[in-house]
Parts: structure tokens; C-alpha cells; sequence
């Protein structure tokens, strides 16, 4: 505090001016150390984007190439360093569920334990009247509900996506189906039944099949994908994501295989690799978007 009457500092902290000299601590060496560090660290990267400008124009100069054959030629080697990395990839046991058959027979083996399952359901697609057919139908077992799943209907759509062939057209052909899905009407024990939500399931559930998706060189991949999923989710569309067992590495014990439900960023549902069970988030579930959603 000032002194009204003086205007000498009276009381609190000492201003700078009054303060005995010996009551500053010394400078700091490590300051200095880290801000060299620092400054090494943006002299690297500017060297190391040095080096290759220089390779680019070596290359350039000797095979007189233009810088649009550069471009082809980098594009072309990405690519095959691309192929080399996939192949670098573990594959796993889930690999050979290659088809549609294939995931949805282990689909409904995996997820018989937590949800009573109804496989190619017909109804009707409530706007058109057209009819549907969704691959599965499930609805929760009783210790599923007492943990908080939603006590309602929902339905999966199962593809199969290559990851580097008609990924647009398949992935988009697939989230269209679970929107539509998502307004049918499905008969079920004599009673009229629109599912709660739709999740789909795909090779892309799986870890090692979207380290895949996310090694291609065309980066507009990955980014369709979250762009799908994020599409979708405001119209009730999820995804049901395996979580693979691991081994411990110092009891090599193996762990269960868990799974997931999520809606674009936010998940509903995790069964761990525990096998414990655990409502995230009960809103995603329910929303309904329709117009402005911002």
C-alpha cells in the first residue's frame, strides 16, 4: 500500500525501488540453458528443411525435371513407401473377417452375451414407405440396463469397406442406409418398433484395418471418414467400435475383448477389456437433431 499523506509504500510487498538488492535472487542459469535448447531445436528443423530443399533441386537439376514432374515423382515414391508401411502393419486374427458373412456371424456370437439379437429385420422406411431390411436388431439384456443402457430397440448396419478401393461410394451408401434405418418401422413381437439409434459395423471397428484407412496416401480418406461419422451422428447414426484384447507384459495375461459405442466424439457405451461395464455420456443416445443444430 502508498501513504496517502507521503506517498511512501507502507505495508504488502516492497516495491522494486525499495527493495534491498541482496533480497533479488540470482539469474537463473537453466533459464539460459532451456532458451539455448530452444533456439538448437528451430536451427535443426531450418538445417533439416535445408537439406532436403537441396536434395529436391539436386534431383530436379540432374534428371531435368519440371516441379510438377517433382510433384509426380514424390507423389509416386509416398506411395510405395506407403504399401511398405502397411505391410509393416501386425495383422491380427480379425483380418479374416473379410467379407460380410464373415463379421456378421462373429458379430453375433461376440455381442450374444449382452443384447438379444434379431438378424435381417424388415420393415418400413417411414417417409417413402419403401421397404427395409437391417441386418440386426438388438436390444439389451437385463445387466446392460441396470448399468444404464438405453432400454430400447437399436439396429446395425454391417459392411464390409476396403480401405483403398470404393471407400467413398461404400461408406457412403452405408451411413445412408443407418439414417434410414434409424426412421423405419420394424414389427416385432406384434408391436411397432422404431430403433432408439443405429450403429454401423465394419472392418474398420477394428485397430489394425484403420491404422490402414489412416497410412493412405490421399489424406481426403481419413478425412471423409470423420466426416461421415460426424454427419451421421446428428441424425441418430453411431459406430461400434472392438476394443482387442492386449497381454499384459509382465503377467502375460491375456485380456478380454471389449467394445464401444460412440456417436462422432462422444461415447455412450463401454464394455471394457475388463468386462466391466460403464455409461459415458446417456445424452448422445437420445438427441435429435432436425434444422439449425448449432
Amino acid at each position: 500500500m502508498q501513504c496517502m499523506i507521503c506517498g511512501r509504500q507502507v505495508g504488502g510487498e516492497k516495491s522494486i525501488r525499495n527493495r534491498n538488492l541482496n533480497e533479488i535472487p540470482p539469474f537463473n542459469e537453466k533459464i539460459n540453458i532451456e532458451i539455448e535448447k530452444s533456439l538448437q531445436k528451430r536451427v535443426d528443423s531450418f538445417r533439416k528443411k535445408k537439406f532436403y530443399y537441396v536434395l529436391y533441386e539436386k534431383i530436379k537439376e540432374k534428371n531435368n525435371y519440371s516441379d510438377e514432374m517433382m510433384y509426380g515423382l514424390l507423389k509416386s515414391m509416398l506411395s510405395l513407401a506407403t504399401e511398405a508401411k502397411i505391410k509393416t502393419i501386425e495383422e491380427s486374427k480379425f483380418c479374416k473377417l473379410n467379407n460380410e458373412p464373415k463379421l456378421t456371424e462373429w458379430l453375433i456370437k461376440f455381442l450374444d452375451r449382452d443384447f438379444h439379437i434379431r438378424s435381417e429385420l424388415k420393415g418400413k422406411y417411414i417417409l417413402t414407405k419403401k421397404n427395409v431390411k437391417v441386418d440386426l436388431m438388438l436390444y439389451p439384456k437385463e445387466h446392460l440396463i441396470e448399468c444404464g443402457f438405453d432400454k430400447d430397440y437399436f439396429a446395425i448396419e454391417i459392411k464390409y469397406l476396403d480401405p483403398f478401393h470404393e471407400l467413398f461410394k461404400k461408406g457412403s451408401e452405408m451411413f445412408w442406409q443407418a439414417i434410414t434405418y434409424k426412421d423405419s418401422a420394424f414389427e416385432i413381437k406384434n408391436k411397432t418398433i422404431i430403433p432408439k439409434f443405429t450403429l454401423v459395423f465394419t472392418n474398420l471397428s477394428f485397430k489394425n484395418q484403420r491404422k490402414k484407412l489412416l497410412s493412405r496416401v490421399d489424406w481426403d480418406m481419413p478425412s471423409m471418414w470423420r466426416a461421415y461419422s460426424h454427419l451421421a451422428s446428428h441424425a441418430g447414426v453411431g459406430i461400434l467400435e472392438i476394443l482387442e484384447p492386449y497381454i499384459d507384459y509382465k503377467t502375460k495375461e491375456k485380456s478380454q475383448t471389449g467394445w464401444k459405442i460412440f456417436f462422432a466424439t462422444s461415447e455412450y457405451f463401454t464394455k471394457d477389456r475388463e468386462g466391466n461395464y460403464k455409461l459415458n455420456n446417456p445424452y448422445v443416445s437420445r438427441k435429435k437433431s432436425a434444422g439449425n443444430i448449432s
